[in-house]
C-alpha cells in the first residue's frame, strides 16, 4: 500500500518542494547565497531527511496522511533532521559496543 509508486512520487515531489521553499526563504532571508551548488545541496537534504522520514513512516506503518506531513515536516528541517539523526544513530552504535563490552 504505501511503497505503491504513486506513495513515492508524492513524498519525492513534496520532499523538492520543500527543498526549494527553503533555499528561496534562506534567500530572502539573506542566510544562503543565492547560486547553484547552495540551491542543489538544499534538494539533496531535503530530499533525504524526507525519504527518512518515508522509511520510518512506512516502518512504524503510519497512515498516508501522516506519512506525507512526516515527509514535509523532515525535509522542511532537513539540516536539523540529518543531524539529529545522526546523533540518534551514533548513540546507538555506542550502547551496542558498551553492551558488548567492546
Amino acid at each position: 500500500m504505501y511503497s505503491s509508486t504513486n506513495t513515492i512520487a508524492i513524498a519525492a515531489l513534496l520532499s523538492l518542494l520543500s527543498g526549494i521553499a527553503v533555499f528561496l526563504q534562506g534567500v530572502r532571508e539573506e542566510r544562503i547565497k543565492r547560486d547553484w551548488l547552495n540551491f542543489f545541496t538544499e534538494l539533496s537534504v531535503a530530499l533525504i531527511s524526507g525519504a527518512t522520514a518515508y522509511f520510518a513512516a512506512v516502518h512504524y506503518q503510519w497512515e498516508q496522511a501522516l506519512l506525507f506531513l512526516s515527509v514535509l515536516l523532515a525535509s522542511n528541517n532537513g539540516r536539523e533532521t540529518a543531524t539529529k539523526g545522526k546523533d540518534m544513530f551514533l548513540q546507538a552504535i555506542q550502547a551496542i559496543f558498551i553492551k558488548k563490552g567492546v
